[in-house]
């Protein structure tokens, strides 16, 4: 059955008329780190990168030494000492190759890249897979030859593939195996582009010594153990996307069984105790108990005009902080997350800037409060003076146990009417982390659950920061909703925890294997230390067990489904990747369909996603009243909102005797380039982005092949166009 899933989180920040950025973001590694004491002095220089880089099967022609820097999370995680060294080309550094080594052995650790974004031709030589494989084997021959031989695959145990579906790249993990016993969290990974160039290369291995592979336990007893302890959760679980006309989508929360960080789901192989996944013994699962009984209506929300949200964050800001608006300051925040699916959500709120004047001895404080289009608080930060405290040899930190009081009451404070929907989720630091986590500005990131129907609902937190010298509340953000919780359709469940445990055991096998505590890092916090264990548990196909139908939903499959697998000897194939690869285009149960025509409503979608990219986001029409609307695309129907934006960029208009779009009809070559040309600005409407030969006339319809080729030309002529 599937764990808990981390998502990969990003803010976007804008601040007008201010001078300092107020947004939240997760405390990342900083200061020094405490090594062994053989490792403390080991520093790479450059001649040392240098010299450490030439032998690598890494193409530097180009590159220049840009900058060096010690990698705190690796160091931490190996107790040895990891650099980075970033080479980069190009007149503004556009493009990159950051590779990792161990300072004292030269050891590639991890390598990976970001190069100019091109448009590959259309009749590119791609490399098919085993050829990928094959360059992916050479490599590891070259940089880890010894831990090659210790391990098996490619790909034996896909569960333990983080990484979203590629259509453009291959991705290869060979898993480690000792002494026939996998050890399913050390890998080498290998990431080979369709072109044959290595991009992503990673490291995961334990250098210290492992657990006696022989177990106290035979499979028969440990299997036994794991049916009376194993305990999943009961909970709304993100199952993935559900493909709508037009290429549109819906996201979608399954009521299903899987296993939280703190779920007994491991049996140890010496002691038949039942473990978690941060290797702690579990004797009974944690309560979830709420933070109160109030418990927002479940009714449509409905979306607050901007004085509505500045007033109700003026509200909050005076009655929390005594803080009054800073004059001339707005701003708003896009907070993207990613998860393995390649999937995601994004909030985009309004940003609210405060400031509490100095009084009785008290300095000025500023704060940010962020507000989503319905008035949910999304952000919060204190601006603070980091220099408090930095010179203290032996700084007194305050309890786990009091920084997540004071994040309770803080939540208790901002969101009284949400309490019957959070619950707190204890995840405290290590206690050989709490010194390296809090360096220089590190804090507590306590962390809060939301439920739906007395449930929690996976991924979907709120995370609160407290500065672990003076107890004070430094900051807040919440993970973007695959679905708000009132948008969520309540499911009842029609099987209990023992028969999903039997559809479990059905889908996966149980096996001995060696064990990683994990995840490691998390919120910002280091929770376990990396001490590996014998283990008996659940492997094979990743998934849930749906809870109204009792039946498995396998991930690892919808991964799969989402490679387009009847391209491969397709013409276009590479602009059909590529198109793939930017979401112009859907892939289900993995099909693409390159020859399928495109609708005007189609395209619509498509293009509003290019002028993201590379258009230059300027409206050229008026903005849209809301009083004009096309016949047959009014309010209820899914594309409306796509249309409103192509209306506001003035590259579609309803008239008098002409307020149809005809969403489901075809669209011709001659209208692509009707809108393309809108989008640009350009005043020729007439000039053509199909550069594909003269096959193809102008009242042409156009297949999605066909887009991809013209999209590949738009794109061009937009980068030449900023």
């Amino acid at each position: 059955m599937r764990f808990a899933k981390l998502r990969v989180a990003a803010i976007l920040t804008g601040v007008l008329g201010c001078f300092y950025a107020l947004t939240p973001a997760v405390d990342g590694l900083r200061g020094n780190v405490v090594l062994a004491a053989s490792e403390q002095a080991v520093k790479l220089t450059k001649a040392q990168a240098v010299a450490f880089a030439k032998p690598l099967p890494i193409a530097l022609d180009g590159y220049e030494l840009a900058e060096l820097f010690p990698d705190h999370q690796l160091s931490f995680e190996s107790g040895r000492s990891a650099w980075t060294a970033d080479w980069s080309k190009g007149e503004e550094e556009s493009e990159h190759k950051w590779i990792t080594v161990d300072a004292a052995t030269g050891k590639l650790l991890n390598y990976s890249q970001l190069k100019r974004d091109e448009q590959m031709a259309a009749n590119a030589k791609l490399i098919t897979r085993q050829e990928a494989l094959q360059a992916a084997k050479e490599f590891l021959a070259a940089v880890a030859p010894m831990e090659l031989s210790h391990t098996e695959g490619p790909n034996l145990y896909e569960e333990m593939n983080p990484y979203p579906p590629q259509a453009g790249a291959y991705t290869f993990f060979f898993t480690r195996v000792e002494k026939g016993v996998p050890f399913l969290e050390n890998d080498l990974q290998v990431t080979v582009d369709l072109r044959g160039e290595i991009v992503h290369y990673k490291r995961n291995w334990f250098d210290g010594t492992l657990p006696d592979p022989v177990p106290q336990l035979s499979e028969e007893e440990a299997r036994g153990r794991w049916d009376e302890t194993a305990q999943p959760t009961l909970g709304y679980v993100y199952a993935g996307e559900k493909l709508l006309p037009y290429g549109l989508k819906q996201k979608e929360m399954l009521l299903s069984y899987y296993y939280t960080e703190k779920d007994p789901a491991l049996i140890d192989a010496q002691t038949g105790q039942a473990l978690n996944l941060l290797g702690e013994i579990v004797s009974q699962p944690e309560r979830i108990e709420a933070l109160g009984k109030a418990v927002q209506a479940d009714s449509v929300q409905k979306e607050l005009a901007y004085y509505e949200l500045r007033k109700k964050a003026d509200q909050i800001a005076k009655t929390m902080f005594s803080a009054l608006p800073e004059k001339g300051s707005s701003g708003g925040t896009t907070f993207f997350s990613m998860d393995e699916f390649g999937e995601g959500s994004q909030i985009d709120s309004s940003l609210f800037l405060y400031v509490r004047p100095a009084e009785g001895g008290k300095g000025e404080k500023r704060y940010s409060i962020g507000m989503d289009s319905y008035g949910n608080v999304t952000t919060f930060s204190l601006e603070e003076d980091h220099t408090v405290g930095k010179d203290q040899a032996s700084p007194r930190w305050i309890s786990y146990e009091k920084a997540q009081s004071i994040a309770a009451d803080f939540i208790k404070q901002l969101l009284p009417d949400r309490l019957g929907s959070l619950y707190p989720i204890s995840l405290p630091p290590a206690e050989d982390s709490q010194s390296f986590l809090f360096q220089d500005g590190g804090s507590y990131n306590i962390v809060f659950g939301w439920l739906k129907q007395g449930v929690p609902v996976e991924s979907l937190e709120t995370m609160v920061m407290v500065n672990p010298q003076t107890g004070e509340v430094k900051g807040l953000f919440s993970l973007p909703p695959y679905q708000g919780l009132e948008d969520m359709e309540k499911q009842t469940s029609g099987i209990d925890r023992k028969r999903a445990k039997q559809t479990e055991g059905e889908k996966k096998k149980f096996q001995l294997t060696y064990f990683m505590p994990h995840p490691e890092w998390r919120q910002g916090s280091y929770l376990v230390r990396r001490e590996p264990k014998l283990v008996y548990r659940m492997t094979g196909d990743e998934g849930i067990v749906e809870a109204r139908s009792g039946q498995w939903v396998s991930f690892t499959a919808y991964k799969q489904s989402k490679l387009p697998g009847d391209i491969t000897d397709h013409p276009q194939r590479a602009v059909l990747v590529q198109a793939v690869e930017r979401g112009y285009f859907p892939v289900s149960e993995g099909r693409l369909n390159p020859d399928q025509l495109v609708t005007r409503g189609e395209f619509l979608r498509i293009l509003l996603i290019a002028n993201r990219f590379y258009g230059s986001m300027h409206s050229f029409g008026e903005e849209a009243e809301s009083a004009l609307a096309f016949a047959d695309v009014n309010a209820s129907h899914p594309l409306f909102p796509i249309v409103q934006e192509a209306m506001n960029l003035g590259l579609v208009q309803p008239a008098a005797g002409s307020d149809r779009l005809n969403p489901d009809r075809p669209i011709t070559l001659q209208e692509a380039n009707e809108m393309g040309n809108k989008l640009l600005g350009q005043e020729n409407s007439a000039h053509s982005f199909w550069k594909a030969g003269n096959s193809l006339r102008l009242q042409d319809a156009l297949t999605r092949a066909d887009v991809a080729m013209w999209l590949s030309e738009w794109e061009v002529a937009a980068k030449n166009n900023r």
